[in-house]
C-alpha cells in the first residue's frame, strides 16, 4: 500500500480512537471502520501510533488490544469536575422528572381512551341536553301550575332532572380532560384546537347549568 494510503488510514484510526476512547482490538478497528482500510494497513497505522506514544498497547493472551493515550485529552481541574457533576446531576433529576411526567402522561391517557370516544361523548352530550331542555321547561311549568301532582311523580321529575344534569356534567369534564391533554402538546389555544376537530363547547352554543 502507498504511503500516501497509509497515511489516510492512521489519521482514521487515530480519529477513531479518539473518539471513542475505549480498548478495541485490530480486528474490531477494521470492522467498525466498515472495511475502510484493510487489515494490515491498520496494522501497521496502530504500530505507528504506538511508537508515536499516541495509542497504548496491551497483550491479553493472544490478543493485543489499542486505546489511546490519555495524556492526548486535557486534564480537568477540581473545580471544572465539580462542574460537571453538578451538570450531571441536573441531567439526572431533569430525566427522572421528564420519565415520571411520561408517565403520569401515559396512564391519564390510558384512562381517557378506555372512556368514550369524542363523537360519542358528543352523541351523549346532545342527548343529554335535549332531555335536560324538556325536563327543566316541564319543571318549570309544574312550579308555576297550580293543579295538584302526586308527590311521586313530582319526586320522579325531579330525580330524572338530576340524573341528566349529573351525567352532563361528568361528560363536560371528560371533555375538558381530553381536551386538556390533546393541549399539552398543541401548538395553539383551546378555541383553534376545538375548532380543527370541529368540538362545540357548551359556551360557544350559550348552553349553562340550570340550577
Amino acid at each position: 500500500m502507498s504511503k500516501s494510503k497509509d497515511s489516510g488510514a492512521t489519521g482514521g484510526v487515530m480519529d477513531y480512537l479518539k473518539k471513542q476512547n475505549r480498548p478495541y482490538s485490530l480486528v474490531d478497528i477494521v470492522t467498525n471502520l466498515h472495511n475502510q482500510f484493510g487489515k494490515a494497513a491498520i496494522q501497521r497505522s496502530l504500530d505507528q501510533l504506538v511508537t508515536e506514544g499516541k495509542v497504548r498497547e496491551k497483550t491479553y493472551g493472544k490478543q493485543k488490544v489499542y486505546v489511546i493515550d490519555q495524556k492526548m485529552f486535557p486534564i480537568a481541574d477540581e473545580k471544572e469536575l465539580k462542574a460537571m457533576d453538578l451538570k450531571i446531576s441536573e441531567l439526572t433529576q431533569l430525566l427522572k422528572t421528564s420519565q415520571d411526567r411520561l408517565k403520569t402522561l401515559e396512564i391519564k391517557y390510558a384512562s381517557l381512551n378506555s372512556e368514550l370516544s369524542m363523537t360519542e361523548i358528543e352523541k351523549q352530550l346532545e342527548k343529554y341536553s335535549t332531555e335536560i331542555k324538556k325536563l327543566s321547561a316541564k319543571l318549570d311549568q309544574l312550579r308555576s301550575n297550580t293543579n295538584v301532582i302526586s308527590p311521586e311523580e313530582k319526586d320522579k321529575i325531579i330525580q330524572n332532572h338530576k340524573k341528566y344534569v349529573t351525567a352532563w356534567k361528568k361528560r363536560k369534564m371528560i371533555v375538558n380532560e381530553m381536551l386538556n391533554g390533546i393541549l399539552e402538546s398543541y401548538p395553539a389555544n383551546k378555541k383553534a384546537l376545538c375548532e380543527e376537530i370541529g368540538v362545540e363547547l357548551d359556551e360557544d352554543v350559550g348552553a349553562i347549568f340550570p340550577k
